[in-house]
């Protein structure tokens, strides 16, 4: 009967049991399944946050790619204009160059002119001279015609008078002579006869004294007509080319002043193609300066585009290795993940440098165990995911921290000193990663502690500069603060995902 109950109660106890195992396993399974939801919960969580991302991504580019489609189209237009202005301006230089040819034509034309003129001036002036002097003597001509005049006048009177006189002597002598005639009968005296004579030779003295005085005075009338006639003939020849030499004289001055119109002209007109070439090189400046905006503007819409093709890559390239590592932290307990994950800077100023000396090692995963750490290369063979460096805590060898580093002075501090860390286990990964690197405010101050001192150190600068032990210097900024950008997305990735720590917990 004992036998009986002990059977009994081993049933019973049996039975319990295994209602307890049901119990155990459904809450187990109900577990599980409630990890499950969770963990598709929170992979579709991910997989939307991707897809989101990837959706702005997608939109920013095809706004870049409008964006950049409406900056070609306006660089077009302003190299249109720029092709429309310069050839304007080469136009304007060809007729400035036209009209500065044709300006120094007649500037040469003129200094021919002014030439002329001036080798003329003297004849101009000798004729002027010898026109006054010629004047003057037409002057005195006159003068002396009027005195001739005057003299005639005169000498016509007298002649008048000796005629008158000859005549009264002629018909004295007619009268005497008839008288004779009637008294030739009559004889006389010899004195009568001696006065008869003598009376006689005196009439013929004085008549023929007379007559070549009027000979003489008519002769000198002739002349003095003959120079009065050769006078007023100068003087009219005299008077054309006077008239003549005043219209030489009127030309000239009427060409000059056309000639000193049309050099004004000509210059006003190069004066307002200088400043239309001004106003165009301004033109041109302003289109190459707006050229250039354009330009700087392009290529910064280019960089930002290939900047969002390659972080649209990186992402999808960064959420396979995220699903791996998580897929390997699930089924390997001793993963951590990647040092990137697991530290950051104690301040954005230390962000490149600690970029600078992590290198290659801001991607390693950080494992407990060397066992780990094959497993998981095993896991990510079978899955062929991309190959990845494992630090196992359990077999990498690391120097001790060189406590003097941190009484240096100045701005040089460890650089594992400027990385918060957690967990804080993996410290032994981050000395490893990091040894006794420096970092300074300065390229010449980290210079100096890797060159000037006894002992070498390895330092770099905040800009990225690494000066090595060996001597090797290595820099160049744009590819390191690309790389160094990923601990701020790390930061807004993490603020964006609290529901991450929150499952996670």
């Amino acid at each position: 009967m004992n036998k009986a109950q002990e059977d009994t109660n081993f049933s019973y106890h049996k039975r319990k049991g295994i209602a307890a195992e049901k119990r155990e396993a459904r809450a187990e399974k109900e577990e599980a399944d409630k990890f499950q939801n969770l963990t598709k919960d929170l992979n579709d969580t991910r997989l939307e946050f991707q897809l989101f991302k990837l959706f702005h991504t997608d939109r920013k580019i095809n706004g870049l790619k409008d964006e950049l489609a409406s900056i070609n189209k306006q660089l077009l237009t302003e190299n249109r204009k720029k092709d429309k202005v310069e050839s304007q301006l080469k136009n304007k230089k060809s007729e400035i160059a036209k009209i500065q040819r044709e300006q120094q034509v007649l500037e040469k034309n003129v200094k021919t002119k002014e030439v002329e003129l001036n080798l003329k001036r003297p004849k101009y002036i000798k004729t002027k001279e010898k026109v006054a002097h010629l004047q003057k003597k037409v002057d005195n001509s006159k003068k002396q015609i009027t005195k001739a005049e005057m003299a005639h006048e005169n000498h016509q009177i007298v002649v008048a008078d000796l005629e008158k006189e000859l005549s009264e002597v002629q018909s004295m002598i007619e009268a005497y002579e008839e008288d004779n005639q009637e008294s030739q009968e009559i004889e006389l005296e010899d004195t009568q006869m001696q006065e008869y004579n003598t009376l006689k030779e005196s009439a013929s003295q004085q008549t023929t004294s007379l007559r070549q005085t009027l000979t003489k005075i008519k002769r000198q009338q002739q002349s003095d007509e003959e120079a009065l006639d050769q006078t007023k003939q100068k003087r009219t020849d005299l008077e054309s080319r006077q008239v003549q030499l005043n219209e030489q004289k009127g030309q000239l001055e009427e060409r000059i002043s056309k000639l000193e119109q049309y050099i004004n002209q000509n210059s006003q007109t190069v004066n307002k193609l200088k400043t239309d070439k001004d106003k165009l090189a301004a033109e041109i400046r302003i289109a190459n300066t707006r050229h250039s905006e354009i330009q700087s503007s392009l290529e910064g819409v280019q960089a930002e585009l290939r900047d969002a093709k390659v972080d649209k890559h990186e992402s999808a390239r960064n959420q396979r290795k995220a699903e791996t590592l998580e897929s390997m932290k699930r089924l390997f307990p001793g993963v951590h993940g990647r040092l990137i994950d697991l530290c950051e800077p104690v301040h954005r100023r230390y962000q490149i440098a600690i970029t600078k000396v992590l290198g290659k090692n801001m991607d390693a995963i950080v494992v407990d165990s060397e066992q780990c750490g094959r497993d998981c290369i095993q896991y990510m063979k079978e899955q062929r995911s991309e190959p990845s460096t494992f630090i196992p805590l359990d077999t990498i060898q690391v120097k001790p921290t060189n406590e003097k580093l941190r009484n240096l002075g100045g701005s040089a501090k460890l650089v594992i000193d400027v990385i918060r860390y957690d967990p804080p286990q993996i410290k032994k990964a981050l000395q490893y990663a990091c040894g006794n690197s420096l970092v300074c405010d300065t390229m010449e101050e980290a210079r100096k502690l890797c060159f000037s001192g006894t002992e070498r150190h390895k330092a770099v600068a905040l800009d990225g500069t690494l000066f090595s032990k060996s001597g090797i210097i290595s820099g160049g900024a744009s590819d390191i603060k690309r790389k160094a950008k990923r601990w701020d997305e790390k930061a807004v990735d993490g603020s964006r995902d609290p529901e991450t720590d929150i499952l996670r917990n």
